[in-house]
Order: C-alpha cells, then structure tokens, then sequence
C-alpha cells in the first residue's frame, strides 16, 4: 500500500482510464457485437475518465490533506462501499471509476491509523473498492 501511496496521482488516473477503456472495450465491442455500440463506449470512456480525474486529482488530494483524524479511511470506506453498490450497473465503468481512488484513500487512512486509528474502515475500504473494481472488469471482459 506504501507504493499506492507514493505513486503520483497522474499516474494512477493514467493506469485507471486505461483500465477503463480496455475493459469497456471489451464489453461494448467483443460481447455486444454490434458497430452501434462505438458511440456508447466513447462516451462512457470519456466521462469516466474526466469522473476519475475529478475524483484523483482533486478529491484525493484534498482528502490527504485534511488533519483532523482519519478522514482517508472514513471517505475510503465510502467510496468502496459506493464502488460495490455500482456492481449493479458494471458496464458503465463506475466500480473501477470509484473503486480505484477508493484503494488510495484506503492506503493514506492506513498509513495515518497508528496515529488516529480506523485502521479497520480503511482496510474495509480497500477490500470493497478493490473487489468492486476487479469484479468490473472480469465482468466486461467475460461479457457476463
């Protein structure tokens, strides 16, 4: 969790809007079938991307920088639990789109947890988002 918590933010958003596209891809292009379906993906792919940037570029940092208790590990929680609730609508992307700032502010709330506690809610929060996320995209690459 120490490299989540070092690895730039830019970085991240790149590796999860890539993980986006390509799983999308997959669901959009390789399960439906159908050429119809190009207009759905890059709109999905573009406003989960700008939805991620929001969330890792401002949200996060803003997040990290409060110092008043464990707010990482309270909003990690949140977002993980938010991430598993998107399973329901997995091909819009939402659970990878939250899931993964939730595995960040996990990892902060982790790092701040000897000193203010709420060790538990971020590890909840890592679990959730990180298995809301990777059930997304075994479910848009399996077309289930």
């Amino acid at each position: 969790m120490e490299t989540l918590r070092r690895t730039p933010r830019t970085t991240i958003l790149a590796v999860t809007a890539a993980i986006l596209v390509i799983s999308t891809a997959c669901g959009y292009w390789l399960v439906a079938g159908g050429s119809n379906e190009y207009v759905g993906w890059i709109i999905v792919s573009l406003v989960g991307t700008l939805i991620a940037a929001a969330l890792l570029l401002r949200f996060v940092p803003a997040t990290e920088a409060e110092t008043d208790g464990n707010a990482p590990a309270r909003r990690a929680l949140v977002l993980g639990v938010v991430a598993f609730v998107c399973l329901a609508v997995f091909w819009t992307g939402l659970p990878i789109i939250v899931g993964i700032p939730a595995l960040v502010l996990a990892a902060e709330g982790r790092a701040r947890a000897p000193r203010y506690g709420m060790g538990a809610e971020a590890t909840a929060g890592a679990i959730l988002g990180g298995v809301a996320a990777l059930a997304a995209v075994v479910l848009l690459v399996s077309g289930t």
